[in-house]
């Protein structure tokens, strides 16, 4: 299954497909980049894309999007994501899957019927027969024999007919946990390349294009991003979870692309660069000697691995030794003076201003 995105509950959301195109993994974790195709359309007005198809463990704040090509000032003014959840068919799960459903749902059923028997056991074990208390004054009164060993009897045999059925249930009930506990471990065993939650999670990322005159102090050609970090936070209403139903539809990359309003009619594309967890790779040398001449070739390779949620076949894929988690800052040098030694100067620390200066600045800033 794959999830395409469908259009948004904003009035002139529009949806985009993506493509997965280069990733770099570095020691741990690694930087995606996805490739977003869209068709241009007359239109001045700002406009929001959404991108779905993103992995849910991405890091929110290393999501950057950029205008790679299109119209002439078109630009990315912010850039948000927006979480949901996919139900999927139950022809879309394993069999593995649905049996575990279709054996808890036994073991529940089973599991309420022995609750029902033991409290009903509970309940017929207190039945007594209690005659009236004698007023004082009163004569003997004759004691219902017969009617006492008549309740005595009942009991009993309902007793012994509920116990029966309570062990039938309790060995039912143990059956079902063990179908349970094996298909759970079935479960746990097989491939994690093929999904079998219930319900996937969902990730999109919302751009917001708007078409205008490209600043003159950037240089021709250079590309205009949005950073989603403190700046475009994503809003606690698009942090709460969607919940829709699976729709299947093209695969991603293909069928045809959202519209977007632009002033040509150029296509448009859009890169989208992520970082993501879940990655890493290791270098693998092997030597390779020739018994005769004993000259030897040493051939580097590297194993990567990733399960990051996202399928990584065809993809151009570059390796890294930096740390996505440590910071890449330069650091500040201090300067050097060569000469006689001075004193360094002091700090520069706050002080209080002066009473009335508020007022002093506030009437520069109104003349």
């Amino acid at each position: 299954m794959v999830d395409t995105g469908t259009r948004g509950d904003t009035p002139g959301e529009l949806a985009a497909p993506s493509a997965l195109t280069s990733v770099v993994v570095h020691a741990s974790g690694a930087v995606c980049t996805r490739l977003v195709r869209l068709e241009p359309a007359a239109g001045e007005s700002a406009v929001s894309v959404r991108v779905p198809g993103l992995p849910p463990a991405l890091f929110e704040h290393s999501l950057r999007a950029r205008v790679v090509s299109g119209p002439p000032g078109l630009r990315v003014t912010d850039i948000r994501l927006d979480f949901g959840a996919t139900l999927r068919r139950g022809d879309e799960l394993p069999n593995v899957r649905l049996d575990l459903e279709d054996a808890e749902d036994r073991q529940s059923r089973l599991r309420d019927r022995r609750d029902r028997l033991a409290a009903e056991i509970e309940e017929v074990a207190g039945f007594r027969a209690e005659p009236p208390q004698p007023r004082r004054g009163d004569p003997p009164r004759w004691a219902p024999v017969e009617s006492i060993l008549t309740l005595a009897g009942f009991v009993d045999s309902r007793l012994a007919l509920l116990h029966q059925r309570l062990r039938t249930a309790e060995e039912e009930l143990a059956a079902a946990d063990h179908d349970v506990d094996v298909l759970w471990h079935r479960l746990d065993q097989a491939s994690s390349a093929l999904s079998t939650d219930r319900a996937l999670p969902s990730v999109s990322a919302v751009l917001t294009l708007a078409p205008g005159a490209r600043n003159a102090a950037s240089p021709a050609g250079e590309s205009d991003e949005a950073d989603a970090g403190p700046t475009a936070q994503a809003t606690p209403t698009a942090q709460a979870a969607q919940v829709t139903p699976a729709a299947r539809t093209a695969p991603a990359g293909e069928g045809a692309a959202a519209p977007v309003p632009g002033a040509e009619s150029t296509p448009v594309a859009l890169e989208l660069e992520y970082q993501v967890p879940g990655a890493a790779w290791a270098p693998v040398y092997q030597l390779r000697l020739n018994g005769r001449s004993g000259a030897g070739t040493l051939v580097l390779r590297a194993c990567v691995a990733q399960r990051t949620g996202e399928d990584w076949t065809g993809v151009r894929l570059g390796l890294s030794t930096a740390d996505l988690l440590r910071s890449a800052g330069l650091p500040e040098l201090r300067s050097l003076r060569i000469g006689r030694s001075q004193p360094e100067p002091a700090a520069s620390s706050w002080r209080e201003p002066r009473r009335g200066w508020g007022v002093v600045r506030g009437l520069r800033r109104r003349r």
